[in-house]
């Protein structure tokens, strides 16, 4: 939230918000802020844009105050202070029972009753109308009300209640079909777990993250997602906040700074004290990723809201030109009781929703309308390798030890470094490890940093400690030879230690292929699919058994992430829509670059950060079905627009040569609305063909 100071003593700040702010926001954003500590008393005046905050200066600056508040997001405490969806839609299914019943009751009524109850169920659709007006829109809503207004005015007033009785039925309907897809969003979100690093008695403890406690400190590094609301204790490091702030650029956060569960660490090593944990932060998560999904609109559903808003007024000077050449107010009414906005702006999205919702069922988390789109347009999809085609159940084939190097301590201090890092080729080490009742909880290593892709240094008693592929270890001075006169181990991950300029060992990790990933990559061929390529750090030999097993038109191995990152741009600069799906902190780049960023729930917190769709299953099927899903959306949108611009074109221009009558008008483009929010439900399995 944007801010600056206007007043400012020892312990109170008064501050201007440089953007709006709803009044409805006041009592949300000043219960949150006095939520922070050290604060005393906290004053909002949204009609002035003020903010004032009284402190404690013993326990918190204002320069903190200061850079907390401008991280604070008002928009989303505001929706989690809002109504819940659920009384919403039983508000609006209210509404729609009780404009039916005055309906019905009207057509048995004459005079002055029947009047009034017509104003009775007119009048919001004419204050809405009016506030448009006020505000100077000219949008669907003013035309709903001169419809109404004009109805009512020439004592139509079967016409009058059928549009309001419609216009509720297209309001429920909508709103029925989003409830249902945020519900299933944040049952799939709420049962989301992970870990956390806690540090205890000097030394750090994996537990689970729901058995956090407040005032517990939590360890995370390079690559881990915070898992509390916190204060950062000591350290420094680069956040990606954009789940919490829309910025898609890290900042750097430090000593005092106060940060958000479920934003990444991309740089850097930070403790944080727990201020709030589980369900106490769960819950404004969810809210920001169902927030974020709504936001991403598709190209056709911003053009459908432009298109309608600027028919607006092409529409009233259609229905005053009737007026002006024929002096018939009944040619004139039936035009403005058409109008393209209800349909485009319900089916559109209602089909966009039963996408999202529908995917979600089968396993499929797309985060946002926008990803639909891109992805029904991909033509070239770029794969990792190592966790995405391969069972990301690895396991250690076998050890190969430097002479004299004790092989049980190896295994024990390589598990000691990787654990902090899981990956599934660490995951192993560390299998192998418990396997051999090898304990490796001494943290007597110094400080870990991972070098995305590459490796791991710390120091390890004193002496280098250095865990990564072949490349890595070269570029760190150590020769990897007397390992490479060993007999080759094709389809293979090999992971090389060095100690100090020594290679120490080498641990042969066996992933063996997925079982459906050859059908899931002739899958996407059928769907025409122009390039499927494969990247991967892993060894060429290995690679290009893995591709021609598969079958991919290329591949590229002995890459790093910048590499990874390199060749999707080229390929999006050639005009390739381009998918990448990758697992690991390695993709991440690669994921964010690419038209569409596909990860697995089980992959790396930054991976999953990246990822535009998650796939919440193990099956590669999914991807194709996920492609064929996202198809049937974009053809089932751009059947409803042909649709809801055809017919309304003939009705109006039906309205304007008379044939068509204020009642028909009103009722014809209702129902049309209504079939059309109707059409866009139906489920994506059905196999009926879309128009």
């Amino acid at each position: 939230m944007q801010v600056v100071i206007r007043h400012q003593t020892r312990f109170r700040l008064r501050l201007e918000i440089l953007h709006p702010l709803d009044h409805r926001a006041s009592e949300p954003v000043a219960a949150t802020i006095l939520q922070f500590r050290g604060i005393r008393k906290v004053i909002v005046r949204p009609r002035i844009q003020g903010l004032t905050i009284e402190f404690d200066p013993n326990v918190i600056t204002s320069s903190d105050l200061l850079r907390d508040i401008e991280y604070f997001d008002p928009n989303t405490v505001t929706l989690a202070f809002a109504e819940r969806p659920d009384q919403v839609l039983a508000s609006k299914k209210s509404e729609l029972i009780q404009s039916a019943c005055l309906s019905i009751l009207g057509r048995s009524l004459t005079g002055f009753p029947k009047t009034a109850l017509s104003l009775y169920g007119a009048f919001p659709f004419l204050k809405r109308g009016t506030y448009s007006l006020i505000k100077r829109k000219l949008n669907a809503e003013v035309l709903d009300a001169i419809a109404i207004g004009t109805s009512i005015k020439t004592h139509d007033y079967g016409s009058s209640s059928t549009i309001g009785l419609l216009l509720r039925l297209g309001e429920y309907l909508k709103l029925k079909t989003e409830h249902r897809a945020k519900s299933e969003l944040i049952g799939v979100l709420s049962r989301e777990h992970q870990g956390a690093w806690l540090m205890q008695g000097g030394r750090e403890i994996w537990i689970r993250a729901q058995d956090l406690q407040i005032g517990d400190q939590v360890v995370v590094r390079h690559g881990g997602m915070i898992p509390v609301d916190g204060v950062i204790v000591t350290g420094q490091a680069m956040l990606d906040q954009s789940s919490l702030t829309g910025e898609g650029m890290p900042v750097l956060r430090r000593k005092g700074a106060r940060v958000y569960g479920g934003t990444l660490v991309t740089e850097g090593k930070i403790e944080v004290m727990a201020e709030k944990v589980g369900d106490q932060m769960r819950a404004s998560q969810i809210l920001r990723v169902v927030q974020a999904a709504e936001e991403k609109k598709t190209t056709a559903e911003l053009k459908s809201d432009r298109l309608a808003d600027r028919l607006v007024p092409y529409i009233l000077s259609s229905a005053g030109l009737a007026y002006l050449t024929t002096g018939d107010s009944r040619r004139a009414s039936s035009i403005l009781l058409v109008d393209y906005s209800c349909a485009l702006k319900v089916s559109i999205p209602i089909a966009i929703q039963s996408c999202l919702v529908e995917a979600l069922r089968e396993g499929i988390l797309i985060r946002g309308g926008k990803y639909i789109e891109n992805l029904a347009r991909v033509n070239t999809i770029v794969f990792d390798k190592t966790g995405t085609l391969t069972e990301a159940r690895p396991k250690v084939a076998d050890i190969w030890a430097a002479s004299g190097q004790d092989l049980d301590g190896l295994i024990r201090d390589t598990a000691c470094v990787e654990e902090h890092f899981p990956h599934p080729v660490a995951q192993a080490i560390l299998d192998e490890a418990s396997r051999r009742n090898l304990i490796h909880t001494d943290e007597n290593h110094g400080e870990v940093k991972y070098l995305v892709s590459k490796g791991i240094i710390t120091e390890l008693r004193g002496r280098r400690f250095i865990v990564g592929n072949r490349f890595f270890l070269i570029k760190h001075g150590i020769d990897p030879a007397p390992f490479t006169m060993q007999v080759a181990h094709a389809g293979s991950s090999l992971v090389y230690v060095g100690i100090d300029n020594v290679l120490a060992g080498v641990f042969i990790v066996h992933d063996p292929i997925r079982p459906d990933s050859k059908a899931a990559l002739a899958q996407l061929k059928a769907l025409g699919i122009q390039r499927i390529i494969l990247l991967t750090g892993d060894h060429k030999d290995n690679a290009k058994a893995v591709a021609t097993e598969l079958g991919f038109d290329e591949f590229h191995a002995e890459i790093g992430p910048e590499e990874k990152l390199e060749i999707v741009q080229k390929l999006r600069a050639a005009g390739k829509k381009v998918a990448v799906i990758g697992d690991g902190m390695n993709d991440a780049p690669a994921l964010s670059a690419a038209d569409v960023g596909i990860s697995f729930q089980h992959g790396s917190e930054l991976a999953k950060g990246a990822a535009d769709i998650i796939l919440l299953g193990m099956s590669l099927h999914l991807i194709p079905r996920a492609i064929t899903l996202c198809r049937q959306a974009q053809d089932r949108v751009q059947s409803n627009f042909n649709w809801t611009v055809g017919i309304n074109s003939v009705l109006i221009g039906a309205a304007f040569l008379g044939v068509s009558s204020p009642t028909a008008s009103a009722f014809l483009h209702n129902i049309t609305t209504v079939i059309m929010a109707g059409r866009s439900v139906r489920s994506y399995s059905s196999n009926h063909q879309q128009s």
